[in-house]
Formats: structure tokens, C-alpha cells, sequence
């Protein structure tokens, strides 16, 4: 992701006419802390905002967005750890999906005596003559 455009353009986008205030080190320290992700980013580039404001100043630090950073304590959940589960787990329930599909397009076209083997049965049913008229007669 591209910080510095990303933030100059929200800058320009809320009425800012200046010259750009976010630089190439900002925004690689910003992108550094907020691991990428644009809600992150958002945050801290508000904080430094604020702060450089409350302090009349008209530019920013590394400083700045390190505390800005720390102050939101991102250090402790870093996203990337998610990133192969949230994409792995959709591929593999597809592949489940379409082998599970294919198995059973295989077993369609095969004769029904060729999917289950025939097992004689082990019992048999032994009616009398007189159970089996007396079921009829009823």
C-alpha cells in the first residue's frame, strides 16, 4: 500500500490545500506500526495529527508516530499471523468441495452392483405354513 499518496489524498479530500505534509519516512514508519492496515493507519495518522497541532507545529517525526503507535498498543495482535488462515481455509473447503463433487460424478456412471458388494444374508426367515395363512386370512 502506498501510505503517502493514501494519506495526502484523504488530506486533500477533507479541504487541505498545503503542500503534502506526509513524506516517504513518515509514511514507511507509519506503515511500519500499523502493519498495513488502512483502520491502523487512519488511527495513527489522526494521533500525529493532533499532536503536531496541540504542539503548532507544521511537521511530524518518526517520534511522533512511535508514540502515536504506542499509545494504540498495535504491537500486541499483529495481523499477519491470520493472514494464511484466512486465505487457506477458503481454498481448502473449495478443494473438499470440488473432490467431493468429482467422487461423486465418478460413482454416478458405475453400476449399482459395483458400488456396494452383494453380501448374502447370514439369516434366514422361517415361516411356517400355518403363520403364513394366518397372515393372509387376516
Amino acid at each position: 500500500m502506498d501510505v503517502k499518496s493514501y494519506l495526502n489524498f484523504r488530506m486533500r479530500s477533507v479541504g487541505y490545500k498545503g503542500p503534502e505534509i506526509f513524506d516517504d519516512k513518515i509514511s514507511k514508519s507509519i506503515l511500519k506500526y500499523s502493519y498495513g492496515l488502512t483502520r491502523r493507519i487512519n488511527l495513527i495518522a489522526d494521533k500525529i495529527l493532533l499532536t503536531a497541532f496541540n504542539e503548532k507545529r507544521h511537521n511530524f517525526t518518526k517520534k511522533d508516530v512511535k508514540l502515536a503507535a504506542l499509545d494504540y498498543d498495535f504491537s500486541t495482535v499483529k495481523p499477519s499471523l491470520f493472514k494464511p488462515f484466512a486465505i487457506g481455509a477458503p481454498i481448502f473447503v473449495s478443494a473438499i468441495a470440488i473432490l467431493s463433487f468429482m467422487n461423486l460424478d465418478n460413482t454416478a456412471s458405475q453400476p449399482l452392483n459395483q458400488l456396494a458388494p452383494h453380501t448374502p444374508l447370514t439369516h434366514s426367515l422361517s415361516v411356517t405354513k400355518s403363520t403364513s395363512t394366518a397372515l393372509i386370512e387376516e
